[in-house]
């Protein structure tokens, strides 16, 4: 997307029953509202979302990115056929739950998350709607959503701190737009809002499907949240207080950080996002996606970062689906017929995943040698590809003994991904395609 440049600024755009916008603002000229820039009624709003993913996966420049929006697909295209029509029948929406799948992961691309820590009417737009400023149309929404928070308005930013001072944060600790990814793809639908395009009912419903999508607490995202924040976070003086007041947080640390803890989904629609969400990041599809996107992160080898989503993610991700199942059980937003439903798609997908896991541990092992992590990648029974990586060495060793070595890390990350992904590949072939499976 960096060298594409909006083209419609001069454009006009006339609503009839909503209104009569004179120009396109800077807001729908920024590079994120990109298939929204003739949108006048709510039909062509509609159209326009079901054709966001194709629009961006055009320009897409890194295998993060393309990964991202197949993930995004994935999760949409989980709720057909027999699950679909038994979803709908307590209730679900459909509609609401595919644009707020979309919009959830928006935040992953370069582009949208620039409206975190890049000053832009759009960003200031969407900065003030989550700290419960700015509109009161809007506002009044977003506190409905939040109900459930009820100790001090918790709103999803911290009010005290300003537009500056948050973009400031995002900028200086990208962990945080990675954390928070949420939040950019709530921009566009909050605009239409405002603007009359999309009705509340639309606007609420959308929010309420996406806010939340990586939780519960626990498993990956309780380690995320204690640890990985407050260590890459709570030593800036600056940042103590970004979670203070907000619904995402929790306890303070001794160094006098407020450390995040990741809440769990508020709608029906809500709960059928996470568990998709949650069989994604435990599977052949989250392996592929996460790797691209943690590899630039320091402090681990590719062969350590590969190995964790191997062999802790499926365990950590059953820990939040245990966590979701027992969330579901007490949650007063759900009615039985929907809590049962839930109950049954979370049982489902664990059985899933005890599929994966089990394939997992017939054709992958993690040996410590001298206080370096080794994968063993076990393609026959007793044939092995060994990756391993000390400092600026790396190697993989066949089956046949020949070590052959690598210099450049961004190659030996490129074979080990591949390799990895070609064997899970086989469990999806034995096990069927997890999105497909729970029909």
């Amino acid at each position: 997307m960096r060298n594409w440049r909006p083209f419609w600024v001069a454009l006009t755009i006339s609503c009839c029953a909503f209104g009569v916008y004179a120009e396109v603002s800077a807001f729908l000229s920024h590079e994120t509202s990109q298939g929204f820039e003739s949108v006048s009624s709510k039909p062509e709003f509609d159209s326009a979302y079901d054709q966001r993913l194709s629009i961006f996966k055009k320009t897409r420049k890194t295998k993060a990115e393309l990964s991202s929006i197949e993930h995004q697909r994935d999760v949409v295209t989980s709720v057909r056929g027999k699950l679909k029509l038994e979803l709908e029948k307590s209730g679900f929406l459909f509609k609401h739950y595919k644009k707020g799948v979309i919009d959830s992961d928006m935040g992953k691309l370069p582009e949208f998350k620039k409206l975190l820590f890049e000053k832009s009417e759009k960003s200031d737009l969407l900065l003030d709607f989550l700290k419960l400023q700015g509109n009161e149309k809007s506002k009044k929404v977003l506190l409905e959503v939040l109900e459930k928070f009820p100790t001090k308005q918790r709103a999803l930013l911290n009010p005290a701190l300003s537009n500056d001072q948050i973009r400031s944060l995002f900028k200086k600790h990208p962990v945080l737009q990675h954390y928070l990814h949420e939040f950019p793809g709530m921009a566009d639908p909050l605009y239409f809002y405002n603007s009359g395009l999309i009705t509340k009912e639309d606007f609420k419903n959308q929010l309420l499907t996406n806010m939340f999508h990586n939780g519960p607490h626990a498993g990956f995202w309780k380690f995320y949240s204690e640890g990985t924040i407050p260590g890459l976070v709570g030593k800036d003086p600056k940042a103590k207080n970004f979670f203070l007041n907000t619904a995402y947080e929790g306890i303070k640390t001794k160094s006098g950080f407020i450390a995040p803890k990741y809440p769990g989904p508020l709608s029906y629609e809500g709960y059928v996002h996470v568990v998709f969400d949650r069989l994604s990041q435990g599977t052949k599809g989250g392996v592929g996606k996460i790797f691209e996107e943690i590899r630039k992160f320091p402090g681990q080898s590719d062969v350590e970062k590969m190995a964790s989503l191997i062999f802790d993610n499926p365990p950590g991700t059953q820990e939040q689906l245990s966590a979701l199942y027992d969330l579901a059980e007490e949650d007063t937003n759900l009615n039985e017929e929907e809590r049962k439903a839930i109950k049954k798609l979370i049982q489902d997908t664990q059985s899933r995943m005890n599929s994966y896991i089990s394939f997992v541990a017939q054709h992958f092992e993690l040996k410590i040698e001298k206080n370096v992590p080794v994968l063993l990648i076990r393609n026959k029974k007793n044939e092995f590809l060994i990756f391993k990586s000390i400092g600026q060495k790396h190697t993989v060793k066949d089956h046949n003994s020949k070590v052959q070595t690598i210099s450049d890390p961004i190659k030996f990350g490129d074979n080990l991904s591949k390799q990895v992904i070609e064997l899970l590949s086989k469990e999806e072939a034995k096990n069927g395609y997890p999105f497909l499976n729970l029909e």
